[in-house]
């Protein structure tokens, strides 16, 4: 896992309660980091479910971030998985399910992307060809296996004593369909994380208004709202939604 000097003293710093972001990274940087670590704290999030992992950018930067907790990463992409594979196995506390999650247990196709972070289970949009040109065209398609979250609770979370849930979705305009998937377990997520479409990228994918709807009937509301992407007019284009109990 990364340990660099800049983290560090990052994470030193915001027991002070000052937070640096590194703009010089990415237009859209946020206050994302701090929001988080203090949500963890305040729920004692000791269980993450990556849903959409590809491999394990989300899990590394929750260790950069100071969390020390479990994270199981979902991802079907077969070349993800093993990159995923071999940096979670690194640590004894990150595990790896090879699989999509959705609203049925089944076999499904994926369109994987020139960007492999790009790929999706449904189709690009003329947006989204025209904003992100070549690198969100399908390179290959894929047939994955597909679960529902619920299906395989029992095993995800096998042998982790008093799990407090951080559900964190990232799957390209598939996000509700892993909501649906959760059934009557949702009721066991502390709080949870999900992309937000405001123009669309892939046809069939909910907007951020249906997404903050479908939030709402299964008993959660926004607790921060994070630019992910913006387009050239610094017009936004999708956002992270993290969310908590009513």
């Amino acid at each position: 896992m990364p340990n660099s000097i800049e983290y560090k003293v990052r994470n030193l710093l915001r027991r002070f309660g000052v937070e640096v972001v590194p703009t010089r990274r990415r237009a859209e940087a946020s206050l994302m980091p701090l929001h988080v670590a203090r949500l963890f704290d305040l729920y004692g999030i000791n269980v993450v479910l990556d849903v959409g992992a590809r491999v394990g950018e989300y899990g590394t930067w929750l260790r950069t971030n100071g969390y020390d907790g479990w994270i199981v990463s979902f991802e079907p992409v077969s070349a993800s998985v093993t990159e995923l594979q071999a940096t979670a196995s690194r640590d004894k506390r990150w595990r790896v399910m090879p699989i999509a999650l959705g609203s049925e247990d089944a076999q499904a196709k994926i369109n994987v992307a020139a960007m492999s972070q790009l790929s999706s289970l449904r189709d690009v949009t003329d947006y989204g060809r025209s904003d992100f040109g070549t690198v969100i065209a399908t390179d290959h398609v894929e047939e994955i296996e597909v679960r529902r979250l619920d299906t395989v609770w029992t095993e995800v979370l096998d042998g982790i004593a008093d799990p407090r849930i951080y559900l964190k979705m990232d799957t390209q305009g598939w996000d509700l369909e892993v909501l649906a998937g959760a059934g009557e377990r949702i009721a066991d997520v502390a709080a949870l994380q999900t992309e937000a479409s405001v123009q669309a990228i892939y046809d069939g994918a909910p907007s951020h208004m249906e997404t903050l709807q479908a939030l709402g009937q299964v008993g959660f509301t926004p607790s921060g709202m994070f630019p992910v992407s913006l387009d050239q007019r610094l017009a936004l284009i999708e956002y992270d939604c993290v969310a908590v109990r009513r």
